[in-house]
């Protein structure tokens, strides 16, 4: 997998939560822009092996011998990996053995051709989605998008990518405001599939006699042209009450930040901005959400009262900031972080058990 910010609660989790079996880990390090490089911290060292790319755990001898031994390999990460599946693709033994781990990004690029997918990437890609041991999503109803876009079927299991267990999260509903005006929290990052411009153009034209704080995480997953274009525009519309954030912050900072928040406002079509949006609800924080996206069935599957992206603008200011007692709760009691920690390790343990 990619050394990212979830680098270490993936690594922590599956140490900590799953110790009876014995991980190996391949982290690749170098290739991607020095925002996408995150400190590792976790239970220890041992079995973590840091590559500079995915294709060394061929080259490698000791990787080679580990991958050659292993009952079974989780390939985390997949729209950087067309050279990986090349090699994979020679060595049908691991092939067979090796489950490919989605994320929201990985799939949706054969669809909109951003990033763009080279035709003979594409076909290396999808005949190892079409012969690899299993694929894997991080939610229900991913799957379903991913056939769709990519015509393949093979065997397939849930297995969300965890926070660190180590961090501890209950008590985030009771950090207290700091602040006096409602904050609305728009998107996750700077990746242009959270429609900042539509978001930040309907909260303008919807409330424009409303005072409040618009944040936008945009310290990573954007080009320096697009944040541009979105800070002037945030500036523009909302002035000193737009807040953009354009440095990485730590777990337990950023986590206080959710919980000042009063609003998340998430227009993704596809799997995105699960940790926000996960303690967001936790926090007991109104949730917008767009429908299309296979979030909004897997969290009200779960139980979650959500609401949609459309309702901004059909109702009066102090409706779409609020939100009932009744329903916080809901909310909370659904992303109990002890119930969701079993279910994570019941999901995980299904995969390395397949």
């Amino acid at each position: 997998m990619l050394r990212e910010k979830h680098t270490s609660g993936y690594i922590s989790f599956l140490k900590l939560k799953l110790p009876e079996y014995k991980h190996v880990f391949a982290i690749r390090d170098k290739g991607f822009n020095d925002s996408m490089y995150y400190k590792l911290s976790i239970p220890n060292n041992s079995n973590v092996h840091i590559v500079d790319t995915y294709n060394d755990v061929f080259s490698d001898p000791l990787l080679a011998k580990i991958c050659s031994k292993a009952k079974k390999i989780v390939f985390s990460g997949i729209w950087t990996a067309a050279p990986f599946m090349e090699e994979l693709m020679k060595r049908p033994a691991l092939l067979r053995k090796t489950w490919l781990q989605f994320w929201g990004g990985d799939y949706i690029c054969f669809q909109t051709g951003v990033p763009k997918v080279e035709e003979s990437d594409r076909e290396i890609l999808t005949n190892a989605f079409r012969h690899c041991a299993g694929l894997v999503f991080l939610t229900n109803g991913e799957y379903e998008r991913f056939s769709e876009i990519t015509g393949v079927e093979n065997r397939h299991m849930i297995a969300p990518v965890p926070k660190d267990p180590r961090r501890k999260i209950p008590s985030i509903s009771e950090v207290p405001h700091s602040h006096e005006i409602p904050r609305i929290l728009v998107g996750n990052s700077a990746n242009h599939s959270s429609h900042h411009t539509r978001i930040l153009e309907l909260l303008h034209s919807a409330y424009p006699n409303d005072i409040f704080d618009v944040i936008c995480p945009l310290s990573y997953g954007g080009g320096p042209n697009y944040i541009s274009e979105i800070i002037s525009l945030g500036q523009k519309y909302f002035g000193e009450h737009f807040i953009p954030l354009l440095k990485y912050m730590e777990p337990d900072e950023y986590d206080s930040m959710l919980a000042n928040c009063d609003v998340g406002i998430f227009d993704f079509e596809r799997q995105q901005g699960l940790g926000n949006i996960n303690t967001l609800l936790l926090a007991g924080k109104k949730v917008y959400l767009n429908q299309t996206s296979p979030l909004w069935k897997s969290l009200s599957e779960r139980g979650c009262i959500l609401f949609s992206i459309n309702e901004i603008g059909t109702i009066p200011f102090r409706d779409f900031a609020s939100m009932q007692e009744s329903d916080r709760q809901t909310n909370r009691i659904a992303n109990d972080p002890v119930k969701f920690d079993a279910q994570k390790r019941a999901q995980w343990k299904a995969l390395l058990e397949a």
